[in-house]
This record gives structure tokens, sequence and C-alpha cells, in this order.
């Protein structure tokens, strides 16, 4: 009986020393005006709706714009992105009060590794994600809200039947 005590005592000792990097590693983090702001619930009440406005609207894009200073800066309504080689993408803002023309962008997110960030695009009564990646360029218009895999290798993009007339949900491979 003392021999199985041993054995298996030294299996748990190798079990733990071998799970020990896993333990200790940090998980992979990305930061979205998503995770800053609490989601409204299915019928809010006003007071709900006004704190989420507050934070998509003001509150959480200062912070987004903060975290993510040293790639995107938003000056005199024009949003600047750089790309990893050290050019830019410049968005300007269109705040008139006509439908057709309105338009107003604002960093939604990066992933961990800010190769891949989201600019909210906001028209009069329309809105729309584009996900940029900063190495090639390469621009993707999402309809629904992006959220990125905890790996950061896929974006899954969320349409709220609240907001569409489908529920809906599409993969993206970064």
């Amino acid at each position: 009986m003392k021999i199985q005590h041993l054995i298996a005592y030294i299996g748990l000792i190798c079990f733990i020393n071998a799970t020990a990097p896993l333990q200790a590693a940090e998980p992979l983090r990305h930061m979205t005006l998503q995770q800053l702001c609490q989601p409204l619930p299915v019928q809010p009440t006003y007071e709900q709706f006004q704190a989420y406005e507050h934070c998509t609207k003001e509150q959480g894009p200062e912070q987004i714009a903060r975290y993510f200073a040293q790639i995107y800066q938003k000056k005199q309504g024009k949003a600047i992105l750089a790309y990893l080689d050290g050019s830019e993408l410049r968005l300007q803002d269109v705040i008139v009060d006509d439908a057709e023309h309105y338009q107003n962008f604002f960093l939604w997110g990066c992933d961990h590794s800010k190769r891949y960030c989201v600019i909210f695009k906001a028209g009069w009564e329309w809105w729309s994600y584009l996900l940029i990646d900063r190495k090639t360029k390469l621009t993707t218009e999402l309809t629904g809200a992006p959220v990125f895999s905890p790996d950061s290798q896929l974006v899954f993009e969320y349409l709220d039947s609240r907001n569409s007339d489908t529920f809906d949900r599409n993969i993206v491979k970064l």
C-alpha cells in the first residue's frame, strides 16, 4: 500500500511541474468598447439606457483612445490610426444636419497584438464596424458588433435581433 502512495505522490508532483508554465501564463488580452460598457438588458430602463449611451458615446471612447494612444488619435473630428509601417489611415467626421452625409468615427478596440483594430463608423440611423489589419492595410466592413476570440485568431460578428431583422453570427479568421 505504501508503494502505491509513493507512486501517486510522484505522479502528482510530475503533473504539477508539467502544468506550472500553463498556470503562470497570462491569457492573451484585447480591449474593446464592448468590454468597458455593460450590455443592455432586453428591456432596459431609461436610466440603464442613459448609462449605456454615456459609456458608448463619451466615457468609453475616451478610455479606449487613451489605452491605444500610441497608435490612435482623434483630434478636431479626424480619427487617425497608424499602420505598422508608420503610414496612417485618416477618417474625417462629417458632422452635419444631413442624414445622407453625416458620419462619425471612433476606435472600438484592438486585439492583444494591436495588429487588428476596429473603427466604429456611425451614420444618422446606421452604423458599421471597420476591421482593419494594420499590417496589410486591408479593411473589412462588419455590420454586427465584433468580438475577438481569446487567442485573437478569430473575430465573431454578432448581430443582435434587437438591431436587425435576423439574429446572425459570422466568424472571420484573422
